[in-house]
């Protein structure tokens, strides 16, 4: 009987896992308006996609999709969207923000990728250095647990910054970055 039950949770798994949903990768801005859009997607294949999506609360069906290319006209009664700028619901819990016609986690992912903090966990008489891959303007804080903010700097034009926590006492704190019209959280630990 276990092994049942197991095997039907391994099916299950294996069935979501294959079938899961991403977000198309960009918008082709040039072929896309405030009444009909068009994806490029780079995995899965039509069939992965909805017949029915959300764009910024007017509902859209999908007209045709072939190869890379799918796309969806808005429902007539519906209001037009900003065709470069929206929030597309595919259901299942897959929402995709598109900023400037590309999806917005590809950017925060681009930022993400390009950013090392250490040492983490950090000893007080420790500094933290926070290196990017490129020179950026950033804005950097420092959150305790209680979402006070106990420290904030800024780096213009460079690739690297190294934080003083000695005033800080030991624990868990939030380090924010905004650079790039993105921000990244990511958690730090004082010894």
């Amino acid at each position: 009987m276990k092994k049942n039950y197991l095997l039907i949770i391994a099916l299950f798994a294996v069935t979501f896992f294959t079938n899961a949903q991403t977000c198309p990768a960009e918008i082709q801005a040039s072929q896309s308006s405030s009444t009909s859009v068009r994806f490029k997607i780079t995995s899965g294949t039509c069939n992965t996609y909805p017949s029915t999506i959300t764009i910024d609360g007017s509902s859209f069906t999908q007209s045709s999709c072939s190869g890379t290319n799918l796309n969806y006209s808005i429902d007539a009664g519906q209001t037009p969207i900003d065709e470069n700028n929206f929030t597309a619901d595919f259901g299942n819990g897959v929402s995709c923000t598109y900023v400037g016609a590309v999806l917005g986690n590809e950017k925060f992912d681009l930022l993400n990728d390009n950013i090392s903090i250490y040492p983490n966990p950090i000893e007080k008489n420790e500094l933290l250095e926070i290196n990017f891959i490129e020179n950026l303007d950033a804005k950097i804080s420092l959150y305790n647990l209680l979402g006070k903010v106990v420290m904030t700097e800024s780096v213009t034009n460079s690739e690297s910054i190294k934080l003083d926590i000695n005033t800080l006492n030991q624990g868990i704190y939030i380090l924010k970055i905004d650079a790039n019209n993105t921000s990244i959280s990511k958690k730090i630990v004082i010894k």
